[in-house]
């Protein structure tokens, strides 16, 4: 979690019925997209 937001620009999702394990796969997933986006973000 990088302090800018909790989920994904432009993208919710529920997080009822799902296990512990899945929501922190996501934010993991979503850690690492926010990293390339800001190194895409620095190379401009």
């Amino acid at each position: 979690f990088t302090g800018e937001v909790f989920w994904a620009r432009g993208y919710f999702v529920s997080t009822v019925g799902l296990d512990e394990g899945i929501v922190r796969a996501y934010i993991r997933n979503q850690e690492r997209e926010d990293e390339r986006y800001d190194q895409m973000k620095l190379d401009v």
